[in-house]
């Protein structure tokens, strides 16, 4: 990620933090992002030179013209310094910003079987004390081959409890264990 996409990131999340838009900003710039990634043709209108700097601008107001003005002047800003091809990186920045200033730790679970719901709460409480955080945002993942427990990637950490892991440490200590 370049220094200028933090930056840009930074700016937009401190001006809408002083104007007490922070939420909806964030809220906005998030289907922003959603929409260039499920969308082909948009990002191909905002990124590529197809259209002049004035039409993306115009395209602009008129698809963020009832949203927040601080946000609309972000995307003006970077359609007039050529910089909408960096938009999705931004927001990335963005996002990290946002959660480490209202706490929130985003977090991956990948279990043998779907959770329970009473799983899933005692799960979100443990990571919400472990790193103490305000909010957990879990990603669910079933994957049958680590055939039971779980593996939870937070925080630039990867806990695992999975079955797989302790067989296959268990099998590497049988190896190398000598039988009399």
């Amino acid at each position: 990620m370049s220094l200028a996409v933090k930056k840009y990131a930074e700016a937009l999340i401190n001006t809408a933090e002083e104007g007490n838009c922070l939420e909806e900003v964030y809220e906005e710039f998030t289907t922003l992002y959603t929409t260039l990634r499920e969308d082909p043709f948009f990002p191909i209108l905002l990124e590529r030179d197809i259209l002049t700097v004035s039409e993306k601008q115009d395209l602009i107001k008129s698809v963020f013209g009832e949203g927040n003005s601080y946000f609309r002047s972000f995307l003006l800003l970077l359609a007039e310094r050529k910089h909408l091809d960096e938009v999705e990186d931004m927001y990335l920045s963005f996002r990290e910003l946002y959660r480490e200033k209202e706490r929130i730790l985003a977090a991956e679970v990948v279990t043998a079987a779907a959770l329970t719901e009473e799983l899933r709460e005692k799960l979100v409480t443990a990571l919400r004390r472990k790193y103490n955080v305000r909010l957990v945002e879990l990603t669910e993942t079933v994957d049958p081959e680590i055939l039971g427990g779980m593996t939870i990637y937070a925080n630039n950490e990867m806990l695992d409890a999975s079955l797989k892991t302790r067989f296959e440490g268990l099998r590497e200590h049988l190896k190398q264990t000598e039988i009399k």
